[in-house]
Parts: structure tokens; sequence; C-alpha cells
């Protein structure tokens, strides 16, 4: 019997969803996580919570085989219950990542993807997660004390022949249309992650 809380929702969904991805059969699930074939089916079902090294096992498995599913991986695993076993992060779990081998910029985008919607499900700032991780360090979050000037801001703010009133509109037009855009393109990779 296990102790351990667990959320059989989550599990049963992120299960389906690595099934789905990895384009795994239950039996091939259950033999990554060494166990007899049913053992997905029950996992599925809702009806028996994976043990550690059972969820462990399938964790490492799916992450040496498919490094874009580690993400996946770790979600099973907080799901089963045993978040607080996996020591903050799964790298030692991963192969090394050559960010120029194929694939290198996928793996590292959906990371980020999987930080940001985790931060969100968590009601947490990304820093703190970062941090958390052993991403970045604390020091390494600092804003700076300037921004970099915005090329388009500066060229209208020095047009000698326009009124306050109309570089204020300008400006205001620029920076709504900027963030249109940059709301625009994460919506576009949520879509595509989704």
């Amino acid at each position: 019997m296990h102790t351990t809380e667990w959320d059989r929702t989550a599990l049963t969904a992120t299960l389906r969803k690595i099934m789905e991805k990895a384009e795994l059969s239950q039996a091939a699930v259950s033999e990554m996580a060494g166990r007899d074939r049913t053992m997905a089916n029950r996992w599925l079902s809702g009806k028996h919570q994976p043990t550690y090294e059972a969820a462990a096992q399938l964790a490492a498995t799916l992450t040496r085989q498919r490094p874009d599913l580690s993400s996946l991986a770790r979600q099973f695993l907080i799901a089963a219950g045993h978040g607080d076993r996996i020591a903050g992060d799964m790298t030692s779990l991963l192969p090394p990542l050559d960010a120029s081998a194929a694939g290198a910029s996928e793996v590292l985008r959906q990371a980020v993807a999987d930080l940001r919607d985790r931060a969100q499900a968590e009601n947490r700032p990304l820093a703190e997660l970062l941090v958390e991780e052993g991403i970045v360090s604390p020091d390494e979050l600092v804003v700076p004390d300037s921004l970099r000037p915005d090329p388009i801001i500066e060229e209208i703010n020095a047009s000698s022949d326009l009124s306050e009133e109309t570089k204020i509109a300008l400006i205001r037009a620029h920076l709504e249309n900027r963030a249109r855009r940059f709301e625009d393109a994460r919506m576009e990779r949520k879509e595509l992650d989704d």
C-alpha cells in the first residue's frame, strides 16, 4: 500500500498523452516500467497507483528514448504521487543534450513551455521555478538598470516635425502593435504545443 497522495485524473491523462505522443501500446508502457503487460491498463483505470520504482523506470526509459517527452515523464511521476522523490529535476535521466543535434531546439523549446505551464498551474513566478530546478541562480535573474532603447521610439522622439501629441499617439500605437504581435506569437506557440 502506498502512502503518497496521487492524482488519478492527472495520471491517466498524462499516461494517455505519453502513449499518444510516443505511439505506445499499454503493453509497451508496462514493459518500459518493468511490470507485467496489464499494469498500464490498471494505471489508466485509476485503480492502481504506480510504485516509485515503476514510475521512475518508465520516466527514465521514456526520457532516454524520447527526450522531447521528458516533461510528460516528470508530470507522470508527480501525478503518481512521487514528485517529492525526483529531487527537483530529471536531468540525470536525460541523455546529454547536444545543442547542434537535430531536434535539440525543439526539446529546449518544449522544456521552457513545460516550465511556463507548470508556473502557471502552480501560480508561481517562472523565475522561482528556474531557481528551484537549478537552471539559474538568483543573481542571474537581475533585471538590468536600463533596458535597451527601442529604435522606433527613439526615431519618433527625435523627429522635430511632429507635435508632442502626435509623438505620444505614434508611440502608443507602436507599443500596442508590438504587444499584439507578442501575444499572437505566444498563442501560435501554444497552439503548436497543444
